[in-house]
Order: structure tokens, then C-alpha cells, then sequence
């Protein structure tokens, strides 16, 4: 049989064959001495389980034994080394004995390519062809019983495809013509005994080309016998299962909408005073950036200078009913508490976003169980098949249930999917795909000639994949997969237009509607969601965009992290590029804190980039007990000397151990000691949950697989002696046939602490705020808000451990002072850049990658040339593959860059040329203007480059270029074949760069213009110094003439005689001269418009022509903006202004002092750290306490037992004992407390003094807690909590009777000087034993419920309150909440309470 594979291929072959010369050392057993190479009996591993491996010798002849001790064992025996041949076939056989079969035999063939990639495995006995076997009698095992599997390599449609024997292949034409070497194992696994004789590996004879045919065609016909009966049995099983359950469809086919008469005079003006004006958002008539959060109250976002609120509305309520062989399916009910969450942010001047989510989960699930046709095959947040119409039906139904709400009220944001992905295999849409494929190419040998595919007919033509097994065998075809992406983006634009039109006949013209999509980018190679046609009916863009920042402190910047940082800034510039009139924002942005960078210099140890490592437990056996925990094996002294080596980085997974789940590394150093130096064992990535151990001590653990950690072991390390490290980790993400578990990253030594997160300081918050003002973008959801310091995810906005409090502090002023400039930053038609750089949509849609969990391959590369070109201060737009299909959009630029755009149509190619000929300027990479997009054929581009492009070489080496004295490395492509240059012919061209005598850049010019080929991959340095002459030459100019610093960009923007320039440096704080800003001639004035201090030229006056060219230095720090703005002195100064006054009182008072203890403490409080009710929402509350000498303390950590608790102090992470505390309020919580935390608190009730507050509401949204989550700690205190609110119409806020008040107030000290409370939503609750003190009027339902109840038992206080937004700074605002908030906390911490006058101006909310 022969097999195609285009990388790395473990086969494992099961039970196998022999008989002539054999590759094999020794495999008879029978020679004195072990043949070299051969280490039968010497090198084996038992992976699980104990026993023996020997050689015996019975009746004469010599055998391999393996006895197995334990049951369920596991065993490898290194047979050696083995080189296979290409292009010629092998058999292997054996013979076994053993008793029963409880003990298999396989044989493993490992080959691991020269660029060290490699295949995992997986294998099992073909049990079917072993037949009549005897025990204890000898069976010959050949290639009639194999049962094989291939694991297929990195990029195909599936992972893994099981073979029909043990014959061997390895084709030429796919693996080179080099000998291919191999290990070879023997691996037993069971639970008694068994031998292994007269083991072989032969050659086969040459078979004829004829039998070669019939084989192939013999297999295919198999192939497609077994894909026919695959597909009858997933028939007749769907057909059966659906024969059981009826499906009773009450969803009405069509939706509609009655006439919406509205009127929003009666909301503040913050609210309806946005317009959108082609690419700008006014407010006021004036252009603004906006931002948006998560979760926060109305008070605080506008504290924070935040401007929207985002509400996430999961939509999984379907009503689902389950009777006796039917399933009945009934519209929804409204979307809960809706309404009362809009009013109270509308009515308090706080606009709206709504975010519509669906999925598969919750009480859909039972539907796709049953009729999994709704669905889609596919995607992210999309879940129901919109090719059937009660799929269509459902989705409306489910929007229809938030919008019957929220069309009344002015919604300013609607999107409409979150984070979609969309892909949908259905039959209809594949119909649909063959359709069209047939109506391009008209003939079926015209499609299988331009995709590499061998389909009978059109109707066979589907995604790699659609049609199982016999799509396997080949590598993916690209052109087939850049057809399905092609298609599907399609099939989106449409149900994306479907899906607005819908909106917009529910909602009034005020709200605006689009949808949030990755589009996946950043390399778009598995997108299916087309950033460019599926916009062009919506209102704004909606994205999600991450930032990213990786501090540059040395004397060296970090490139890699550099180019990772323009990312962003490429991907932001590419959204704002396509639709220049519309508005674009983000649905969330989250922010990520770098760590802090180093270099090889740094390292102490790398521990020789492997460790050994054994498997701990597999499968479903349990992780929390495994074999490695009860051994010990994270002992300094434990034996490891049999335990295999794995590569760092690697998954276990995909070398060798695809069931492991828990696996356990070892390694040891001995460093030397050197005074001064501090040493950091350093990590990022070892997934999922790891903990990390020296000399046998526990020294840190990680919680999710993308952590990075750093731990100062100075102090710990034995210098001049053996140090042992070990790594234990659990996973249990099972995928694609195996486990993900290992060091995905790197785990090092350094004497730097390399890996340690960055605090995000103010200032880069103020970096990138403008950096997305300047680049155009309209506003940002800041995220993630409903994540807590308990969350070890860098992105948690609330933790100050990662972000810096006073950020908040800043936020303000930032967006005021972008506010202030709006009417510059902010043109109605976003500009064209002089240089743009192509992204090509059509190339990456054929691109199939060479990794398996990472999609920034082809970014690693393309955005080197995109930030080169930035940092020569030219302002380098990004554009996708219709540009250079539609001339008139073309010409606008003045340079082209072409990176990775490998597939063009003829209609591109002749723009390009008509383009260099009328003057432009076209830079061309190695990889590009090869492939034709409309059939991947060659093309051949070399009359327009005037060169012809060799073959990739790997090897490194230094580029000369024309004009400079330093050479410049090479290094290799991040996508496949990671070559470092090609050799140019040169037809005629101008040679401009060389390795040794080789050319590798070189210019062609024609007409007025000129072509630029590089074929060298190239740092960022090396790039600019080939890009700077020809954009002098060409008169493409700077934005500003900047020297001193290398890696700076400037995005420019001006209106009517104001000029704003931005300076944006990612690299290290330098010292640089700036001079000839690109301006109109004329007279300016120049200030900074960060600080608004004015910068005058040397000897004062104006700036002009001749000041400019002069310039003048200025410090530029890392992350911190560079703001001029130039005014014509004819104009008057624009007026910069601060924030209100009333604004900047409400941080003074609750946020400045938020994270220090008061002067003096008299109690301290623990707020408990899992819930989204953190001190953060509750800023009034805080300062109420702070007022009355309680300090707070928040939990960090995820859990606590009766000893010590982590929290975070004065901004610090530290270990408290529980008993520190006086109190402990325990908001709704977002995961239930683990038996040994209420045995912690049980406890901690004990003793004497201590007290606890339990806050609770009712059901009501995703990012919320649940009651059932505070089930176990209300029994624990005999407490009850309802699931549904107090609601009293008679007493309502807003008119909404979830805000209800109540006078109904009981005397007690709790309560003194409280003669009305009002709820912001609230449970009725019960104590066992307590006093209720504050309970529903006789209006509300449930009437004379307590919503407040206390109790004291023995020396202990505990009270339960069914509200916890009444202490956010509206809630406490609010009738006597304040005073009864300080008397509550009083009581509990036995201390005296503020006065009626002190609460309630400590709660007091300055107005703005």
C-alpha cells in the first residue's frame, strides 16, 4: 500500500510479520552477545505497572520473556535503530506465545524528521484475524493480522485513520530521497506473561507498477465500501434514534412585530444625545471615543469615565418539554429581569449594548441530542442550522425574546452574534458547495486537477473530512479547503444581511446593529467568517481585538515581542481600512499584561531543552490519586533512571502518551553559586494544572494552561550540588485522539525573573487608548470586569496584582483629552495611508498549518514587514486582496507591500504591473505572486519581478546590503518548510542584497516605477534598511524624521489647520531628534496634547519649514505616547479641557484610598474572593467601613481552609490565618464551597468573637451567581434563600416593581435611625433561629418576607440579606441604606457605627 504523508508519522504496528535480511538486531534472540544496536532485554521502560524483561532459553532456542508483576502493566523494549529506504515497501512479522489474551504484543516504528517534528500513536490487536490461537502454543503473527493505526500529520482534516496492514511506505516524492532512520519498540502491555520470537523487519520484493495499480485501486474500492456502510449505519442510527422521539415543533414559523411607537424624550441626555456620522460616533454634535464594560453599576462606570454598559444575554431558554416519545418545543419565555436591568442603567444616564449568545449548552442540549439536524456542524456562538426552517425559526424566537423587552427602550448596541465562528457541513449547504464548485469548473477532472482530489463526480466533492475515512489518506487539499472557506464566508454574509434585517425591522433607527467576530484572525487560515463582505450591511464593526504589552526595560528591545505587540495595530488597521465611513468597536477587549522578556544571556540552565518524564495515571483512572502521588516521585532521591526523555517544549500526548492524563518530569542541575546573582525558575504554559517541586519541596502551581509563572529560588537552591526539579501535571482535555498535557512552552532557568507578569501601569493604559483613538477606532469594551484577583487569567481587570488601581484614575482624563481632539483624531472618511501592505484573505484561506494548537504562524512573518515599514514612521495601511483586484483603490497608494500573498487572479497581476508602471513602488516577498487564486495553478510572475525564485534553504546566513557596512542575519519563516532565503536569478533586475555572492533582493524598475524582490527572511532592522531607499528614492516621506530609536510608530490625523502626530514606541525609553513633521507649509504653534504645555523652537516664535527641518530632541519612553499637536497660529488654541469636578471628587473620596487600610484599624474584614460582588462594585460601602476603622481584606485565592487564607492587602498578595478575621462576608458566589471550606468555616464559627455576613440575590444572569451555589453554606447556618425576587409594584423605582421600598423595618440596633430601605433586586431569606429585621410590605409578593435576618449564637454573629447590589454606590445612595449598612457592619465587628449624618455623607455621591 502506498501512503502519502507531508511531515512526521508515527506508525504503530499491531502484532506483525518476516523472512528475509532483517533490519532488525537479533530478533531470533539466539546470539551470545546482543548485536550492535540491538538492546533486547538491556533498555525498557515499564510506563505502568512492574515487572520483568529477560532472555531465556526453553527447548534449545532463546526467547524473549516479559512477566508482568502487576496487573494492567505496561511495558517498552527498545529493539534499536532501523533505516528504511524510500520508495520501497516492508513487512514485519513475529511470534508470540502466551497464555491468554490478557497480554498483546505491538510493535512501534518511530521517525522524527531532521527539522525534529514528529507524530504521536496509537494502536490495538486486529483481535478478528487472530483466529484458532491455542494457549501457550506459538502463533506467527504476519501482515494478515495487523491492526494498524496512522496517526495522520499536522494539518489534515483528521488526526488519526486506522490501516488495513502492516506494509510500509514511505514515498519520495513527500519524505526527500534521504535514508530515513527510526526507533523501534517493542511495547506489552497486560497482565500475565508472554514471548516474543523470531522477530523480523524485511524488505519486499519490487513490485511492478501494474500491481502497485491494482493495489491502490483495490484499496479505494475498500475505502469507499467502508465510507458507504459508515454513512448506512449513521442513517439508520439517526433514523432509528429519530424514530423514537417525535419532535412536536409550537414555534411559529414567522416572526412579527407590532407597529413601535416610542418616545425617548424622557431619558437623560448622555443617553440620547449619540449620533453616528460616517466613521465617527458624535456626542453632542461633537466626534468621541466611547467606552464600555461589563457587570459594573451605573455609579462606577461613570466614575471610571466609562460610557456603556454591556449586558450579555445568553440565550438557551427554549421551552423544552420531554413526554413519552415526544419532544415538544415552545417559544420562550421574555429574557428574565430584563427590563429592570435596562431602566436602572438607562435612567441613570449609562447607554446600552446588548450582546445576544447562543449555544448548544443548557436546555438546548437535549434537543441536539435528540435532533442534532438543527444544528450546525460547527462554529463558535452559533449554534442552529439556518438552512431549516424551524432552525430559523428558533433563532428569531430566542432574539425575539429579548427585543419584545428591549425595543421599548432606547438600546444603543445590538450584537447580534458574539465571537462568531460559523461553519455548517449540513447536506444543504454541501449541495449547495458542489453546486457551486460544479458551475466554476465545469468538469469534475478540472476540479480534481486544480485541488489534487480524486472525485468521481460533483457529488462526491465535499470538505476534507464531510465523507470520512477515504478522505484521510491524502494530505488536505488546499485549493479544496480555500473553496469551503470561500463558500462559507458567503453562506455568512448572507444569513449576517438575513440576520440585520430582522434586527432592523424590530428596533427603532436610534439603535445600531452589527455582530463581534475574531474573523479569525490573526491569520485567518481556519476563518470562516468573512471580515469583508459580511459587514457591509451592518451598522458598525464589531471586534474583538486583544492588547498585548511586553515592557521593554534593557539596553536591547525584544524584537519578537515587538512584531507579537504590532499584531494589534495590523489587525485594527486592516478593520478601519476596509469600511473607511463606518464606526468601528469592540464587543470586548481584553488586556493582557506582558511579562517581562528576556534573552539567552538570561539563562542559567535550560535543562538541556528535555526532561525525563513518566506518565502518572491514563484515561479515566483518577488524577487526584495517581501512581506518581503515591510513589512520591517528586522526591530528590527517587529513582528515575528508566523513565524516558521528552523534548521541552512538547505535548505527552503526541510523543508516545495519548492516554496519559497526569504526567510527572524530572530534572536536576548544579549550579554554582555567584554572588549577587538571583536565580528564577521560570515557565509559561505547562497544561492544564501543574505543581512544581525542589529537592522535594512544593515551591508553586499553575490553574490554567496558559499561565506563566516566576519563582525566586535563590534561596532554595543546594549550589555546588544536585538540585532536583519535577514537574507534576494533570490533563484532561481529550482531543483529537489524545490528552494535551506537557510543557508547552518552556520551563528555564534565568537570572532574570523572565517570565513574571508586568503590572499594566497607567500609562500604558493611556498608550493604548490613543493608539486605538489614533488608529480610528470609535470606542472599546475594556474587559474582563466579571473576572476577580481569584482568576489567574492575566486579563482580570479588578486584580491589582496585574493591573495597577490607579489606572482608573487615569481612564478619565485619557478619554477627555482624546474627546477634547475628537474633532482632528476623528475625520467622517477614515484616510488612506501612503504605503499599504496586502493581507491576503485568498492566500490564507488555502494555507493549512504545520501546528497544532497555534493560528499566528504566517502573522510571525507577515507582521514583520508590516511593522517594518511603521517604524520608518511611514503610516502603512493594510488592505485585503480586492484592493489589488480594483485599480481605482489601488493607485491611492503610493508604495505596495506583498507578504505571504501567494495566490493572485490575472485581473491583480496586470493592476500591479499598469501600477508600477504609472509610478508605484510594489515590495515583494519570497512567497508571493505564486499560486493563481482561481485554481491554485502555477503562476509565474518573474517577467514582472525581473528575477526567478529558488528553492527554500534552511540553512542561516548574513545578508549584505547595497549601502550599508553591518550585514544582517537571516532567520527562518515561521510557516512551513521555516527556510531562511531563496537564491535569485536575476533576468533583469538590480542586484541590492546578497548572501556571500548569491543575490536575495533586487530591484526591477519599469516605467516610472519599480518592483523590490526580497527572498531573504529578515529581522526588523534588515527590512527597514531595504525598504528607506527605496521610499526616499520614490519621495514616499515620513510622517516625522526620527532618529535614535528603532522601533517607534506615528499615526498622524488633522482637520482644518491642526495637525496631531502620535508617537507610539514599543521598544526602550531613548533618547531621539525629531524633525520635518509632515506638514503644509505655513506658521504653527506646538504643544503637547497630553500635557498641553507648549514646545517652542530654539530661540522661540513659531514653527515653520525652516524650524521644523532644524527639530528638536526628546525623550520617547517605552508605552508612554508622544503627543504634538501642530495649531496654524491664524487659529485660535483649542481648548483642552479636564475632567468635572464632581468627578474627580468621587475618585478622591472612593477610589484613591480604595486598596489602603484606614489610619487606624480597629477590625479587619475578609470579603470572600469567588463572586462577581466584589469591593470594586461596592466603592461607597468600602468607604463607609474605612470611615468606621475596618479594614478589608479580599480573598485571592480559590480556596481556604481553617489555617490560612491568600488575600490581597494594601494592594499586596499575603498569607493570613482565617482567625485573623472578625468577619467574613461571603456575596453570591459563583462556585460552591468545597467541603473543606465549610469545615474551615464551620470552624472558624467556633471560635469566639467572629461573625458572618451572607449576601444573597436571585437568579438572573450568566456572569452572575446562582442561589443553588450557596446552598451548602445557607445549611451550614440554617439559612434559606429564595430563587425568585421580591416584587412590589406599589413601591417601585423606575416603575419597575423589581426595585422595590419597604418601611417595614424592626427595631433593633441593626436598625436604628433606618426608617426605609430600598432594594436594587432582592430574595426573600430565612434564619433558623434569627430575627428578621427588614421585610416586604404587605403589597409586595411574597408579602411580610424578611429580606434582612440576623442572629447570635453563643459569641458568634451571622446575618443573611437577600440583596447585594443595595450596597453599590446607587443602592446605598439610596433612602436609609447607608446608615443601615454602617449599623450592620457595626454589629457584626462590635463596633460602634458612624452617625446617621457620618453614613450618609460617606455614601454621598458627587454629582457630574
Amino acid at each position: 500500500m502506498k501512503l502519502l504523508f507531508p511531515t512526521s508519522v508515527i506508525l504503530s504496528l499491531c502484532g506483525t510479520l518476516m523472512a528475509a535480511p532483517s533490519l532488525i538486531g537479533n530478533g531470533s534472540f539466539e546470539g551470545t552477545e546482543m548485536q550492535k544496536g540491538a538492546n533486547w532485554g538491556t533498555r525498557h521502560q515499564f510506563i505502568r505497572g512492574k515487572g520483568r524483561v529477560e532472555i531465556v532459553e526453553e527447548n534449545g532456542n532463546r526467547v524473549l520473556k516479559v512477566s508482568m508483576d502487576e496487573p494492567n502493566s505496561t511495558v517498552k523494549v527498545l529493539a534499536g535503530k532501523v533505516r528504511f529506504r524510500p520508495d520501497t515497501a516492508y513487512s514485519v512479522r513475529f511470534r508470540c506465545r502466551r497464555p491468554d489474551r490478557t497480554t498483546w504484543p505491538n510493535l512501534t516504528i518511530v521517525y522524527r524528521l531532521k527539522d525534529g517534528r514528529s507524530g504521536s500513536e496509537q494502536f490495538q490487536i486486529n483481535t478478528k484475524k487472530v483466529k484458532n490461537e491455542k494457549p501457550d502454543q506459538w502463533l506467527v503473527l504476519g501482515p494478515e493480522m495487523i491492526g494498524a493505526t496512522l496517526w495522520l500529520p499536522p494539518g489534515s482534516a483528521k488526526r488519526y485513520v486506522g490501516l488495513p496492514d502492516g506494509k510500509v511506505f514511505f514515498d519520495s516524492s513527500v519524505f526527500g530521497t534521504e535514508v530515513i532512520e527510526c526507533d523501534v519498540f517493542l511495547t506489552i502491555s497486560g497482565s500475565r506473561e508472554i514471548r516474543i520470537d523470531d522477530l523480523f523487519i524485511e524488505e519486499d520484493p519490487p513490485k511492478t507498477h501494474a500491481a502497485l495499480a491494482a493495489d491502490a485501486e483495490a484499496e479505494r474500492q475498500r475505502l469507499l465500501i467502508d465510507a458507504t456502510a459508515k454513512a448506512n449505519r449513521e442513517l439508520a442510527e439517526a433514523r432509528k434514534k429519530k424514530s423514537k422521539i417525535k419532535l412536536n415543533f409550537q414555534i411559529p414559523l414567522k416572526t412579527d412585530f407590532p407597529p413601535l411607537k416610542t418616545d425617548f424624550s424622557s431619558y437623560p441626555d448622555s443617553v440620547m444625545n449619540i449620533a453616528f456620522d460616517g466613521a465617527r460616533v458624535l456626542r453632542n454634535g461633537k466626534p468621541v471615543m466611547m467606552l464600555g464594560a461589563e457587570m459594573l453599576d451605573p455609579y462606577t462606570m461613570k466614575m471610571f469615565g466609562l460610557d456603556y454598559w454591556v449586558k450579555s444575554a445568553f440565550l438557551n431558554f427554549l421551552e423544552v418539554r420531554q413526554g413519552k416519545g415526544v419532544m415538544t418545543l415552545s417559544p420562550p419565555p421574555h429574557y428574565p429581569f430584563l427590563e429592570s436591568e435596562l431602566k436602572h442603567c438607562l435612567n441613570n444616564g449609562i447607554p446600552v449594548w446588548i450582546d445576544l449568545l447562543t449555544g448548544n449548552g443548557g436546555r438546548a442540549r437535549p434537543i441536539m441530542q435528540a435532533f442534532p439536524e438543527l444544528f450546525t456542524t460547527g462554529g463558535h456562538f452559533f449554534a442552529w442550522n439556518q438552512e431549516r426552517p424551524e432552525s430559523r425559526a428558533i433563532l428569531r424566537s430566542l432574539w425575539k425574546s429579548v427585543l419584545d423587552q428591549s425595543r421599548k427602550y432606547p438600546v444603543l448596541f445590538y450584537e447580534m452574534f458574539n465571537e462568531v465562528v460559523y461553519e455548517d457541513k449540513s447536506p444543504a449547504n454541501i449541495a449547495r458547495f458542489q453546486k457551486d464548485l460544479k458551475e466554476k469548473y465545469r468538469t469534475i477532472e478540472a476540479l480534481n486537477r486544480a485541488c489534487g482530489t480524486d472525485f468521481a463526480s460533483f457529488s462526491e466533492a465535499a470538505p476534507q473530512g464531510y465523507r470520512g475515512v477515504q478522505d484521510l489518506l491524502k494530505p488536505q487539499s488546499e485549493n479544496l479547503k480555500a473553496e469551503w472557506t470561500r463558500f462559507t464566508e458567503k453562506r455568512f454574509a448572507e444569513i449576517a444581511d438575513e440576520s440585520y434585517a430582522f434586527f432592523r425591522k424590530a428596533v427603532t433607527p436610534y439603535s445600531k446593529i452589527s455582530f463581534q467576530s475574531v474573523c479569525g484572525f490573526p491569520d485567518y487560515t481556519d476563518a470562516v467568517t468573512d471580515p469583508v463582505n459580511s459587514y457591509r450591511k451592518q451598522d458598525y464593526k464589531g471586534l474583538e481585538i486583544t492588547a498585548v504589552f511586553y515592557p521593554q526595560t534593557g539596553k536591547t528591545d525584544d524584537e519578537e515581542a515587538i512584531a507579537a505587540e504590532a499584531r494589534a495595530t495590523r489587525i485594527v488597521k486592516f478593520f478601519r481600512g476596509m469600511e473607511r465611513e463606518k464606526p468601528a468597536f469592540d464587543g470586548e477587549m481584553s488586556i493582557f499584561p506582558g511579562s517581562v522578556t528576556f534573552t539567552q544571556e538570561n539563562v542559567v540552565s535550560d535543562f538541556g531543552k528535555k526532561m525525563k518524564f513518566r506518565p502518572g495515571a491514563y484515561g479515566k483512572e483518577s488524577v487526584a490519586d495517581d501512581r506518581g502521588r503515591r510513589e512520591k516521585w517528586h522526591l530528590p532521591d527517587y529513582d528515575d533512571s528508566d523513565w524516558k526523555t521528552l523534548p521541552i517544549p512538547s505535548l505527552w500526548g503526541k510523543s508516545g502518551y495519548p492516554q496519559c492524563t497526569v504526567g510527572y518530569y524530572r530534572a536536576d542541575v548544579t549550579p554554582e553559586k555567584i554572588p549577587g546573582r538571583r536565580i528564577y525558575l521560570c515557565g509559561s504554559e505547562l497544561a492544564d494544572r501543574a505543581e512544581i517541586y525542589l529537592n522535594g519541596e512544593r515551591i508553586g502551581n499553575t490553574m490554567r494552561h496558559f499561565e506563566t509563572f516566576t519563582i525566586d529560588v535563590t534561596e532554595k537552591l543546594r549550589y555546588g550540588e544536585k538540585n532536583v526539579f519535577a514537574v507534576r501535571i494533570e490533563n484532561t482535555y481529550l482531543r483529537n485522539g489524545y490528552y494535551w498535557g506537557g510543557i508547552r512552552t518552556n520551563l528555564v532557568l534565568l537570572d532574570t525573573p523572565g517570565y513574571s507578569s508586568t503590572r499594566f501601569s497607567p500609562e500604558q493604559m493611556d498608550f493604548l487608548l490613543w493608539q486605538r483613538a489614533m488608529l480610528g477606532y470609535n470606542g472599546t469594551c475594556l474587559s474582563y470586569f466579571y473576572m476577580n484577583w481569584t482568576d489567574p487569567s492575566r486579563c482580570a481587570l479588578q486584580n491589582p496584582i496585574f493591573f495597577d488601581p490607579a489606572i482608573w484614575m487615569k481612564v478619565p482624563e485619557t478619554k477627555n483629552r482624546i474627546n477634547d481632539l475628537g474633532s482632528v483624531i476623528y475625520p467622517k472618511r477614515q484616510p488612506e495611508s501612503p504605503v499599504g501592505i496586502c493581507f491576503s484573505l485568498e492566500s490564507a484561506r488555502g494555507y493549512v498549518s504545520s501546528k497544532q494548537y497555534t493560528s499566528t504562524e504566517r502573522s510571525e512573518d507577515f507582521d514583520r514587514y508590516f511593522a517594518a515599514s511603521s517604524f520608518l514612521q511611514r503610516d502603512t495601511g493594510v488592505f485585503p486582496d480586492e484592493t489589488l483586484e480594483d485599480y481605482s483603490r489601488l493607485k491611492n497608494y503610493r508604495a505596495v507591500l506583498l507578504r505571504l500573498t501567494e495566490r493572485v487572479s490575472k485581473k491583480a497581476m496586470k493592476n500591479l504591473e499598469r501600477y508600477v508602471r504609472e509610478g508605484g513602488v510594489v515590495l515583494v516577498d519570497r512567497l508571493s505572486l505564486t499560486r493563481s487564486s482561481f485554481d491554485n495553478s502555477p503562476l509565474d510572475a518573474s517577467a514582472f519581478l525581473g528575477v526567478k525564485r529558488g528553492k527554500g534553504i534552511r540553512s542561516p546566513g548574513h545578508v549584505r546590503i547595497r549601502g550599508e557596512k553591518n550585514s544582517e542575519p537571516t532567520r527562518p519563516s515561521g510557516i512551513r518548510g521555516h527556510d531562511h532565503y531563496a537564491p535569485l536569478q536575476i533576468l533583469d533586475a538590480e542586484e541590492v542584497a546578497w548572501i556571500g555572492t548569491t543575490p536575495v533582493a533586487a530591484i526591477r524598475r519599469s516605467g516610472k516605477g519599480a518592483v523590490l524582490t526580497i527572498s531573504a527572511e529578515l529581522r526588523i532592522p534588515g527590512l527597514k534598511k531595504l525598504f528607506r531607499p527605496l521610499f526616499e528614492e520614490f519621495r514616499i516621506p515620513a510622517e516625522v524624521n526620527l532618529s535614535g530609536a528603532e522601533y517607534v510608530d506615528v499615526y498622524p490625523a488633522a482637520s482644518e489647520g491642526r495637525h496631531l502626530f502620535g508617537l507610539f514606541n514599543w521598544g526602550g525609553t531613548r533618547q531621539v531628534r525629531l524633525s520635518d513633521f509632515r506638514l503644509p507649509p505655513g506658521e504653527y504653534r506646538l504643544r503637547d496634547a497630553a500635557t498641553g504645555e507648549e514646545i517652542l523652537p530654539p530661540g522661540g516664535g513659531s514653527w515653520n519649514a525652516r524650524t521644523l527641518k532644524a527639530g528638536f530632541r526628546r525623550t520617547i519612553s517605552n508605552f508612554v505616547p508622544a503627543l504634538f499637536l501642530f495649531e496654524r497660529t491664524d487659529l485660535a488654541p483649542l481648548k483642552l479641557t479636564d475632567i468635572p469636578a464632581g468627578q474627580k471628587e468621587a475618585l478622591k473620596k472612593f477610589w484613591a484610598p480604595f486598596w489602603k487600610d484606614p489610619e487606624k484599624v480597629r477590625k479587619r474584614i475578609l470579603w470572600f474572593g469567588r463572586t462577581q460582588y466584589t469591593p470594586i462594585r461596592m466603592s461607597s460601602a468600602v468607604k463607609i467601613l474605612h470611615d468606621s476603622g475596618i479594614a478589608v481584606d479580599c480573598q485571592i485565592s480559590r480556596t481556604f481552609d481553617s489555617s490560612t487564607v491568600q488575600v490581597i492587602r494594601n494592594g499586596v498578595p499575603l498569607h493570613v490565618p482565617l482567625s485573623d478575621y472578625d468577619l467574613i462576608i461571603l456575596p453570591n458566589m459563583t462556585e460552591p464551597l468545597a467541603a473543606s471550606q465549610l469545615s474551615a468555616l464551620r470552624e472558624y464559627l467556633k471560635t469566639g468573637g467572629k461573625s458572618l455576613l451572607l449576601l444573597g440575590t436571585h437568579s438572573r444572569e450568566v456572569h452572575y451567581a446562582y442561589p443553588g451555589k450557596n446552598r451548602e453554606v445557607l445549611k451550614l447556618v440554617g439559612g434559606n434563600a429564595s430563587w425568585n425576587p421580591v416584587l412590589d409594584g406599589k413601591n417601585a423605582r423606575y416603575g419597575d416593581p423589581y426595585f422595590f421600598r419597604t418601611g417595614q423595618i424592626r427595631p433593633h440596633d441593626v436598625t436604628k435611625g433606618v426608617r426605609e430601605f430600598s432594594s436594587l433586586g432582592s430574595c426573600a431569606v430565612s434564619l433558623k433561629g434569627g430575627t428578621d429585621l427588614v421585610l416586604s410590605e404587605k403589597s409586595a409578593k411574597p408579602a411580610g418576607k424578611a429580606v434582612l435576618s440576623i442572629r447570635e449564637e453563643g459569641s458568634s454573629r451571622i446575618a443573611l440579606f437577600g440583596d447585594s447590589d443595595w450596597i453599590t454606590p446607587l443602592g446605598l445612595a439610596s433612602a436609609d441604606n447607608a446608615v443601615l449598612w454602617s449599623n450592620l457592619m457595626a454589629w457584626l465587628c462590635r463596633v460602634s457605627p458612624l452617625s446617621e449624618a457620618e453614613a450618609r455623607e460617606a455614601a454621598h455621591l458627587p454629582e457630574f
